[in-house]
């Protein structure tokens, strides 16, 4: 079986606009079309208006930047739970998460400035990052999470 092509079969530009080539061959990424509607949208991760089928040989070229959907889409594990991209990183005007909470306080006991606040629940699911177990609670669990005392910046 051949499987090398012409770099003219690569660029495919038509009226001067590079195209993806063709994703029927190889290893493909795409994002699932559950997470793309529901994560996508407000994740800062997101590059592309359209999700697509993206050749593996192609992820990270520079010419074709502007049609990739994610910016880390090797690495954003959006299959490990239906629904949910792992590496998740909600834009900072994301509304209805405690990450955009007036009481949210990353130096503060239970992250929170409110007194005697309700109980929080889980919005999201997403980066944990790296560090100590309180960095890994609070970006990987109270950030994308929302109790009843919520108040908007």
């Amino acid at each position: 079986m051949n499987v090398q092509i012409s770099f003219d079969d690569l660029i495919r530009e038509e009226d001067g606009k590079v195209t993806l080539p063709d994703a029927s061959r190889g290893k493909v990424y795409k994002i699932p079309d559950d997470v793309w509607e529901t994560r996508c949208k407000f994740c800062v991760h997101k590059h592309a208006e359209e999700n697509a089928s993206i050749p593996m040989d192609v992820v990270y070229r520079p010419m074709y930047s502007h049609l990739i959907p994610c910016r880390i889409m090797t690495v954003s594990h959006p299959n490990e739970k239906p629904g949910e991209c792992m590496s998740f990183a909600p834009k900072p005007d994301t509304y209805g998460i405690c990450e955009t909470c007036k009481h949210n306080n990353i130096f503060a006991d239970g992250f929170c400035l409110k007194k005697d606040h309700a109980e929080q629940r889980r919005v999201f699911f997403g980066q944990s990052y790296n560090g100590g177990e309180r960095l890994q609670d609070y970006y990987g669990r109270h950030r994308l999470s929302v109790c009843d005392d919520y108040d908007p910046k």
